[in-house]
């Protein structure tokens, strides 16, 4: 990939098509924000909620998507829409926003040959890599169906001994989050999103200690140039990884890192992150690749292969593809990555995403007067002490987007006492429930 198509793939500017939004569209267009669109609608969601900042977003569509709109303009404004939908539990609009984003071409499924078998992830990273003492895992930030698949396998990285895990997306400045026990709005961007929320909960419950390695040189009118300051970023990545390693001798670390970075060789003049941590270590860690193998809006846009095994298998969880005794992964060359999972499609009948399911044996309902399952709204649940001390700063463990008009919700949490709130950020509030999973 050459520079100019990299910086297409970070601005989104591929396949753009204009988005169905009009029910958001109010009569008279809202003026175009004077501050870039994901600073705006993060504003809205510290000041007003998760709702008001998807749906200030969905209003501005016309702003960013029109015909005279520049690409860049546009391919900002798709990535901030797939970002803050994911943010308030709004899986298929963030997938649909995704597409546009990126884009995918059309694909027919790929043929499998020879012995083709799927094993769960889980029990194959763990066999694979448990010994090793770092592992990379990647996630895509508008999908927090990789945050649910990377909590599930914690307890089971913990028992192989590993203790540490870094995150890109901590904020420095929440000094207090390993003693807190569970994130903030303020504890880092894309941990807002309630999936990723329920792991950094899940890692501190376990012991591990939380480690934020994002690079802090960037500063405004940067006078490095565009590639100069992506391979910085990776570089100073990779350094507070290695520092780090250093200062704790002997401990196991687990990287969590978005996208690319977790990449060991390059095709280019961008170096990531993981090919100079396997640098700087002097060895070869494994990086398992969590974001290519899975749904789109679409399904003739998925992977070739994936398209195939979800055709020739039943999946319900994670798994990893063996052809022939061999460990598919995705790359445009060996030695990228070492294996890529397998994600199954989202089944949302219980109203909600499958695997926003915090436990598969704590079973609760929760009963909505008819007027608000009809509400089409945001069903915010809290944890309720977190709700107690922070309010709206808290982080939701779920988000349900009340369109299938139900009035009763089955709801798997873990142990605990929850709040359930319907409310526009504002002063209007619709429901507002506290209740108990057993």
């Amino acid at each position: 990939m050459q520079c100019k198509g990299f910086r297409f793939l970070l601005w989104g500017l591929l396949l753009m098509v204009y988005p169905d939004i009009s029910w958001a569209q109010k009569s008279q267009l809202p003026p175009r924000p004077n501050m870039d669109l994901f600073h705006y609608a993060n504003t809205t969601l510290l000041t007003v909620g998760y709702e008001a900042a998807i749906d200030s977003l969905l209003a501005q569509a016309p702003n960013f998507t029109s015909d005279s709109a520049s690409m860049q303009d546009k391919g900002m404004y798709y990535q901030a829409a797939m970002t803050y939908a994911s943010f308030a539990g709004r899986h298929s609009l963030a997938l649909g926003f995704e597409l546009k984003a990126f884009g995918k071409r059309k694909s027919e499924p790929a043929k499998l040959s020879g012995k083709v078998e799927v094993v769960p992830a889980g029990q194959y990273l763990i066999s694979k890599y448990g010994q090793e003492p770092v592992i990379m895992f990647n996630e895509a930030h508008s999908r927090g169906q990789n945050r649910a698949f990377f909590r599930s396998i914690l307890p089971a990285l913990y028992e192989k001994g590993f203790r540490s895990l870094a995150i890109e997306t901590l904020d420095y400045k929440d000094t207090l989050l390993q003693k807190r026990g569970y994130p903030l709005q303020s504890s880092g961007y894309y941990t807002r999103e309630a999936a990723f929320g329920e792991l950094i909960r899940e890692a501190v419950l376990l012991g591990f200690e939380l480690f934020p390695y994002e690079d802090t040189s960037w500063v405004k009118d940067d006078p490095r140039s565009f590639m100069e300051q992506v391979n910085g970023r990776e570089k100073a990545q990779a350094d507070h990884l290695a520092d780090y390693l250093k200062k704790h001798p002997g401990t196991k670390m687990i990287v969590l890192a978005g996208h690319d970075h977790i990449h060991k060789s390059s095709r280019d003049e961008w170096v990531k992150m993981g090919e100079r941590l396997c640098k700087i270590l002097g060895r070869d860690i494994p990086s398992v690749e969590c974001t290519v193998m899975q749904e789109q809006a679409e399904k003739s846009r998925e992977h070739p292969v994936y398209q195939a095994v979800l055709d020739s298998f039943q999946i319900s969880q994670p798994m990893v593809l063996l052809q022939n005794d061999t460990t598919f992964y995705w790359a445009y060359k060996s030695g990228v990555v070492d294996v890529s999972v397998l994600m199954p499609r989202t089944n949302d009948d219980l109203g909600y995403p499958d695997w926003m399911k915090a436990s598969e044996t704590n079973h609760t309902v929760l009963k909505l007067p008819l007027k608000v399952a009809n509400s089409g709204r945001l069903l915010h649940i809290y944890r309720q002490e977190e709700w107690d001390k922070h309010g709206g700063q808290a982080v939701p463990v779920m988000h349900i987007d009340l369109n299938k008009k139900a009035q009763k919700l089955d709801l798997y949490l873990k142990k605990g006492s929850y709040r359930a709130i319907i409310a526009d950020g504002y002063s209007r509030t619709w429901f507002n429930k506290k209740f108990k999973v057993k």
